[in-house]
Order: structure tokens, then C-alpha cells, then sequence
């Protein structure tokens, strides 16, 4: 049972309306506050030259020792931002205090977890915003003393009192694995207050793999801090690769120590990071005032039931089940959600029966409760099980683009210019208007959308595929054309096809849509459409592995060809090999999380490359809600400069084919780049990948009002003749992209700045695909423009694709060459039926040359039927 629900509160604070705190020495300050349209503007600056006004909301408050100021909780919706000041005039915020920014690159926004020194007697404003004036939604707020115990000891606890949330962080450089079995962690306790306690590491802040110990106060032996002691309770994957513990059984009254470490950490691995962690005496979005926020959009969350209590749906037909509460701020935009990949634990072919429910407002008014075989809107349910205490429960949420081109007449230009684009649409065929599409004689009315791809580059190879929500009662269907009316060539493909386009300014039409096939509900489902120039003959063997530099993202269609697993034993898996150059004690994040990984994926790395046989890890722990698995390696000093290989294949117990996104990149490093004053210097073409979760912030003054908060990558360009830039991401790059050039830029504090904006686009103003977005800019000989290519907001982070180029001296960066002529400018076809069609035909040459001749000058229509369907 999945619930969503939209908490609605507005305040309307100035500095000399601002809530007062008191003193933050002796109490504390917790609150949940909204931003929204009613919100008055605050008038604040450091300085009466640079004076800001937006939306806000202000707290004031005292204090002599160190205080912890910050939003990044699971309750904040927005991308928010902190000011600090120490003077309020005239309703104006002024006089700025340094304050220390602290790490934390999951918390979306800006300047929003800061560590002050306070000066006695000094009153502090905190002024509560968004990046943006144009940022709506709640924002849950923490003031307080930080605590100077060392609670690395279990001498030390930190006392805690229920409810709570608990934070910190690990660092290599002052804590010493001498604790609870010889770990390294954090130790608090607690006094219980009922039978019941639920403790949760499951959040976006959590970047340790979180593995958490319950004592009972008999069981602590301070002796050599611990190390021999008795827990009780335990957890480390009770949602992925985090912890996620319940007990039901406390003594009211007693004392009980709680230990916090990393499974993963050691003294030969190392692993530094952040937790944050809920204790409760009531389950974890278990009610509408506990329930999680969904920041950003796609988002993909697992978990499983266990311990969860059942209780009444709150909609007409006050169904039973064991489920969660979500929260999502409206937009406007239309979206799919559904749990279509959930299952149980022990069995990914169990079907289980979940339902989904929304809320709008609170949780008193009920919207809609969907459970209709996961066809329709993406509300769904699988059925034909019961929910037990078995049950993972994996859910998706996607943006649903407008259906405009359900005519071929309208059709979506899709623009694949280099090696490695990737284009995709998610799409609900159910509400589509029908459109005549077939192959043969006889048109029929179907419902489904439109592309176009042209080939630009003369020899595009090109993967097309439809991948249904629910492959288990849909069918992809895939029509290709080189015209809406009279066509020469007309293909039919169930699910996916291969071909290349080999004449230049070829246009081939693509009809895709969902057929069901069995069950009941709509004849037409949800499914991705998806469309890429990829070169699918690499990384077939660990000899032609496709050889990349980190970071990189790609995704890829698995099944055309069978590897040996690196760490399984297993000879013949769906799957691809990377190799890249491996450096000592660095630690390398690999996983195929991502909208496109429809099922369970396998992602593994081995680092050994004499013998291959020397498996630094793999995973099959869902770390992503849709299959999507990850690991992370910390390579041996034995390996410096040598190649490691990394693969993604599929479980044969899951499959033989499917697609899946694959990302790799290094867990604790920013770009060289993130910063303008250290803009990469490049000559065109070029193509780079980046990850831009933990880099430093930039603004963005293409806005107005300015957009602060942002992560991404700098560049730097000189052109060497009057010429025109092209710069583009497109749907290889994770997350929602924007472009901007600038004529300069400059640092401020630690912030880059753009300035005197010349171009910028984002993928709302001008989409490429569902991520990408383009920009062109006429440049004079010897001009030097600043280019910003990051997150749409702070909140889009991931891994990403920018290609830039001349127009003038566009080339296509494949390095194959096929000049081979065919009158429809189209070769290839079904993936796994190309070979023998090929045989076949050959033979018919062979045999029939006059009947080739006059097929030849009589162009016919064909018709074929692909052997890969059923993704």
C-alpha cells in the first residue's frame, strides 16, 4: 500500500516578525514551515548594496556555544537556502556572520547545513528560502548546540530522547576502529517510552551502506570500548543497502544503547560518508504526519513490509494493507506512478497484490485508489498473491510527457547525431486518440506515438524498442516507415529492432505502442519508447570490452549477446564488460539505477587483469526500486594504473534479455571542473561525461530572478573562426539537464557565477528527449565564451552526457565504416532474426537474380516479425 498526501500550511514572516527561538544553548528549535504563493517577501542582504527580496521565513535566536543550522531532512520538499544575519533595520535583514558550510552533497539547495560560532549576546535572524523565488513547498527546519562528546565511545553515549532525528558523519581522520566489533561508529542511548521503537537509515542523506546495533544496558561492557558486547537487535539491509530496524518487545522505563556504523568500513576500506537517522516509537511514513517527501522526479524507492503494521485504507473501500505515506508537491505536469517490479523476497515471479492511493490536501480526502493490473496511468496493482510479511514493495514515479505526437504527421523528431545519443518518452497509450498505423493492405486504428529519426551522419546505427510497464500483459509494438502515406518500407517489430540508416538525410517514421495480451484492463498500456545510436558489437568479451573514462553513463540494451559472469561462475548471462584504468584507494561507485533498468540487474567489477578471476564485488541487493542494483569497490594498491573490468547482465532466473541503465564514477570525488575559475579548456568536437552530486554550487543569472544552488560543470571554449556552437545533452545524462554560456564569470565565496549571460536553455524550455536540452550560439573568431552544463535544479544530480560541436564541421564521432548502397537507405532489422534473414536472402540472390533485378526497379513493402519481443 503506497499513500501520497500534499500537507498545505503558509506563513508570513519578516526580520521584525521572526519567531523567536530563545536560546539555543538550553532548548532547541524543530519545525515543519511552508513556502508558498502567500508567503510575504523578506527584504535581506549582507550589505545595503546588495539587497535581495523572496519569499522567506525568519527565526531568531541566542546562543554561546556552537550551533548546527539546517533543512536536510526527508521532510524538506523544496531547494532550500539559509541566510544568516545579525541585524534586522527597518524589516531589512543585513550584516552577514561567516558561517561554516558544512558537507553534505544529498541536501538539495544551498548554504542550507551550516555550523555557526556564535558571539555572546548577539541576536541571529535565520532566514528560511528557496534557490529561487519561484521555489514552493515545506521545509523542515533544525536549530541546535551541537554536542561536543565523543560519542565514538560507548562510554560517551549521546542521550536522545523519542521522537527524534540523529545526523553525523564519518571521517577517516578522527575516529579509530577500537569500537563494537572492532568498527569504527557512533554510540547514543535512549530511554523507552513505549514497547515499541522503529529506527530508520533510509533516506537520500544516509551515504554509508548503515548497518545499526540495539543493547540492552546489561549487555554493555565498557571495557575496551565494547568491542566484545551483546546486541540483541540488528539491521543493515532492511531497504537496500541501508538499515531499517524494528523491535517490539522494549521494557518500559530501561536504559538501551543504539550503535551506528558502516557494514562496509574497515581498516583496509575505508569509507567516509554521512548518516541521518529517524527514531520513533511509531513506524516511519506509517501516517499522514510522518510521511516521506518526494524532492525529485523520476524517483524509484523499495522496501519491504516487514514490521510494518496493517492498517485500514483511508479510501471508499477501506481495503487492509502494509504500506507507506508519501508526500508530493503538485506542478502542474502529468505523472505516472505504479509498483508494478514489487514481489517477494524470496521469489521475483510472485506476484503480490499492492495498491496505490492518492491524496490531496491531507489524508482526509481521498482522491483515487487504483489496482488495475498495471495498464492504465500507471496506477497499478499485481495480483493473484496475498501481501505477507514477504513482500517488497517497489515503486516508481515518472513524468508523463503531453501525447501530441500520436499523428505521424506530428511525429517527435529525434535527433541522433553522435555515437552514444539516447532518446526516450514515457507515455500512457490508454489516453491517446487513435492513429492509423500497419503494414499490410489494411490500416488499422491504434494508440500510440509518432517519431521521426534522420539520419545525419549517413551510417546511423540505430536500437528502437517499446519497453511496457508490464511485460507480463503487454506486448511492445514497433512500426517502422519512410513515409505517413505511401511507403516503401514498412517493418513490424514485437518490442525491439536494430538497423542502420546508411543514406544521408534519410527519414525513417517509428509508430510504438503497449498491446495487451492478457488479463484485463486497457487495450493500450503504459510503456518507454526509447531510440539510440549504439554500436552493440562492444563489449561482448572481456578482450573488446567498451573502454571507458570515469565518470560515464550509458544505457544499454541487454541479450543480443551471452558473457561469462566475472564472479558468479555462471558462462552464458545477458550482459556487457567496461574496462577503465583503475586508481589505488579510490572508491568507485558502480550501479544501474536509472528510469530505463525495467528489471533486476546485476553490476560487478573485477580487478585483476592477468587472470580475471580476482571478483572485488558484486550485488543483487535492489538498491533502486525497479532492479536496479549497485556496489562500491575500493581498489587494492596492487592495481595502480592497471585495468579493471566492471559488467551489468541480467539473472537467468529473471531473464534473458532487457534493457538497463549502467553508471560508474568515483563515490567521494568532485569534477576538476566544478568550479568556473577551473573551467576545462576544450577543442571541438568533444564529448565528456560528468557527476555532479558532491561538486560546489553555482548561480545561474540567465534567470531572473537568479537560481542559486546549482551542480555542474564548467568549460571553456575559443573559437578559431567565425562559427556556430552547438551544445546539447540528451537522455544518456540521469537527470534533467540546463545549458548556459556566459561572457565570464568570477567566484563568489565559494560559489561560480556566470556573467553577462548569453544563451541558456533547460529541458523545459527547450526539451531534447526527457532529460536533454540544446543550445546554439554564433561565435566571431577568437571569442571565449563560459559554459555552465549541470542540473536543471539543485535537486537534479546524477551522471551526465554533453556533446559540443561546429555545425560547420560536423562528422559523426563512429569510427565504422559500411559503404554499401540500398535503395530505402535501411539494412539491418529484428535483433537475434538479422542472421538468418540475411542467410536467406542470400540464397535468393544466388537462385533469383531476374527476380531481384525487378524487385529492385518495382519497390515492395515488407513486412517482418521480431524475435526479441516481449521485453
Amino acid at each position: 500500500m503506497l499513500l501520497f498526501v500534499l500537507f498545505i500550511t503558509a506563513y508570513a514572516i519578516t526580520c521584525n516578525q521572526a519567531i523567536d527561538a530563545g536560546n539555543i544553548d538550553e532548548n532547541s528549535y524543530t519545525n515543519i514551515i511552508q513556502l508558498d504563493s502567500t508567503t510575504t517577501n523578506s527584504t535581506f542582504g549582507c550589505s545595503s548594496n546588495n539587497i535581495f527580496k523572496q519569499p522567506a521565513y525568519q527565526i531568531k535566536f541566542t546562543a554561546t556555544k556552537a550551533v548546527s543550522l539546517t533543512t536536510c531532512f526527508k521532510e524538506t520538499t523544496l531547494n532550500s537556502r539559509l541566510i544568516l544575519t545579525r541585524s534586522c533595520q527597518s524589516g531589512t535583514n543585513l550584516d552577514c556572520p561567516n558561517a561554516k558550510e558544512l558537507s553534505n552533497p544529498r541536501c538539495s539547495g544551498q548554504h542550507n547545513d551550516l555550523l555557526l560560532e556564535p558571539e555572546e549576546g548577539v541576536t541571529y535572524y535565520l532566514i528560511i528560502a528557496g534557490t529561487s523565488a519561484q521555489e514552493q513547498g515545506s521545509v523542515k527546519i533544525s536549530i541546535e548546540s551541537t554536542s561536543t562528546i565523543d560519542n565514538s565511545k560507548c562510554s560517551l553515549p549521546q542521550q536522545i530522547n523519542i521522537p527524534t532525528t540523529i545526523r553525523g558523519v564519518f571521517d577517516a581522520n578522527n575516529h579509530n576502529y577500537n569500537s563494537y566489533q572492532k568498527r569504527r561508529g557512533f554510540w547514543y542511548k535512549f530511554v523507552a517510552t513505549k514497547e515499541s521503537v522503529y529506527i530508520n537509515a533510509c533516506n537520500k542523506f544516509t551515504t554509508i551502506e548503515s548497518e545499526i546495533f540495539l543493547f540492552n544496558q546489561s549487555q554493555i561492557k565498557e571495557e575496551n570500548n565494547c568491542q566484545d558486547s551483546s546486541y540483541f537487535a540488528f539491521d543493515n539491509h532492511g531497504c537496500g543497502f541501508q538499515a531499517k530496524l524494528s523491535y517490539h518487545n522494549l521494557t518500559i522505563g530501561e536504559t538501551y544503547f543504539m550503535f551506528i556504523c558502516s557494514w562496509k568500513d574497515g581498516n583496509e576500506y575505508v569509507q567516509n560518508g554521512n548518516y541521518e537517522v529517524t527514531i520513533s516509537d511509531t513506524p516511519a511514513a506509517q501516517t499522514c504526519e510522518t510521511s516521506y517527501s518526494i524532492t525529485n522526479i523520476p524517483v524509484s524507492l523499495s522496501f519491504k513490509v516487514t514490521g510494518i503494521e496493517v492498517s485500514n485504507s483511508l479510501c471508499e473501500n477501506s481495503e487492509k494493507g502494509r504500506g507507506i505515506y508519501l508526500n508530493v508537491r503538485g506542478d502542474g505536469k502529468r505523472y505516472a506512478m505504479h509498483t508494478c517490479a514489487s514481489n517477494s523476497v524470496f521469489s521475483s515471479s510472485d506476484r503480490i497484490d499492492t495498491f496505490i492511493e492518492l491524496f490531496k490536501g491531507d489524508c482526509s480526502s481521498c482522491v483515487t485508489q487504483e489496482t488495475n493490473n498495471c495498464g492504465n496511468d500507471g496506477l497499478i496493482a499485481q495480483s493473484n498473491a496475498k501481501i505477507t510479511d514477504y513482500t517488497e514493495v517497489r515503486f516508481k514515479m515518472m513524468e508523463m510527457k503531453e501525447k501530441e505526437n500520436y499523428k505521424c504527421s506530428n511525429s517527435t523528431e529525434i535527433d541522433l547525431r553522435r555515437l552514444g545519443n539516447f532518446y526516450s518518452q514515457i507515455v500512457d497509450a490508454s489516453e491517446i486518440p487513435e492513429s492509423e498505423s500497419g503494414c499490410d493492405e489494411t490500416l488499422r486504428k491504434k494508440q500510440g506515438t509518432w517519431y521521426s529519426i534522420k539520419s545525419i551522419a549517413g551510417h546511423t546505427k540505430v536500437i528502437a524498442g517499446v519497453i511496457p510497464n508490464n511485460p507480463n500483459e503487454y506486448a511492445g509494438l514497433l512500426e517502422i516507415r519512410n513515409s505517413c502515406s505511401v511507403s516503401d518500407v514498412c517493418e513490424q517489430h514485437s518490442g525491439i529492432a536494430s538497423f542502420v540508416m546508411k543514406k544521408e538525410d534519410s527519414l525513417l517514421k517509428l509508430f510504438a505502442t503497449a498491446q495487451r495480451t492478457g488479463g484485463q484492463g486497457e487495450p493500450y498500456g503504459v510503456f518507454m519508447f526509447f531510440a539510440a545510436y549504439i554500436d552493440m558489437e562492444q563489449g561482448t568479451s572481456i578482450e573488446n570490452a567498451i573502454e571507458i573514462t570515469l565518470p560515464f553513463t550509458e544505457v544499454r540494451v541487454l541479450g543480443l549477446h551471452k558473457i561469462p559472469s566475472l564472479c558468479y561462475g555462471l558462462d552464458n548471462v545477458a550482459g556487457v564488460y567496461y574496462k577503465f584504468k583503475g586508481q589505488p584507494f579510490v572508491e568507485y561507485t558502480l550501479n544501474s539505477c536509472g528510469d530505463e533498468t525495467t528489471q533486476l540487474t546485476t553490476v560487478e567489477m573485477d580487478g585483476h587483469p592477468t587472470s580475471w578471476n580476482g571478483c572485488y564485488e558484486v550485488s543483487q541487493t535492489v538498491a533502486c526500486g525497479m532492479g536496479g542494483t549497485q556496489v562500491k569497490v575500493l581498489l587494492n594498491t596492487r592495481y595502480k594504473d592497471d585495468t579493471a573490468i566492471a559488467s551489468m547482465w541480467i539473472p537467468p532466473s529473471t531473464g534473458n534479455k532487457g534493457i538497463a541503465r549502467f553508471n560508474i564514477f568515483e563515490s567521494q570525488s568532485s569534477a576538476p571542473n566544478e568550479r568556473c575559475d577551473k573551467a576545462e579548456e576544450i577543442k571541438l568536437p568533444a564529448t565528456r561525461y560528468f557527476y555532479n552530486e558532491i561538486n560546489s554550487k553555482s548561480r545561474s543569472t540567465c534567470t531572473n530572478p537568479a537560481v542559486d544552488g546549482l551542480l555542474g560543470n564548467w568549460f571553456v571554449i575559443t573559437a578559431p573562426e567565425n562559427k556556430t556552437l552547438l551544445v546539447f545533452t540528451d537522455d544518456v545524462s540521469a537527470m534533467k539537464t540546463r545549458i548556459e554560456i556566459y561572457e565570464s564569470c568570477k567566484m563568489v565565496t565559494s560559489d561560480s557565477v556566470g556573467q553577462n549571460c548569453l544563451s541558456s536553455e533547460t529541458v523545459e524550455s527547450n526539451p531534447r528527449g526527457v532529460r536533454g536540452t540544446t543550445v546554439i550560439y554564433p561565435m566571431k573568431k577568437g571569442e571565449t565564451v563560459y559554459i555552465f552544463v549541470g542540473g536543471m535544479s539543485s535537486s537534479d544530480v546524477g551522471v551526465g552526457r554533453v556533446d559540443f560541436e561546429f555545425i560547420e564541421d560536423y562528422s559523426p564521432n563512429d569510427s565504422t565504416n559500411d559503404t554499401s548502397e540500398e535503395d530505402n537507405g535501411l539494412s539491418g532489422g529484428a535483433i537475434f532474426g538479422i542472421l538468418i534473414a540475411v542467410i536467406i536472402l542470400l540464397v535468393i540472390l544466388i537462385i533469383t537474380i531476374g527476380l531481384i533485378i525487378f524487385l529492385i526497379i518495382k519497390k515492395k513493402k515488407t513486412s517482418t516479425q521480431s524475435s526479441y519481443g516481449g521485453i
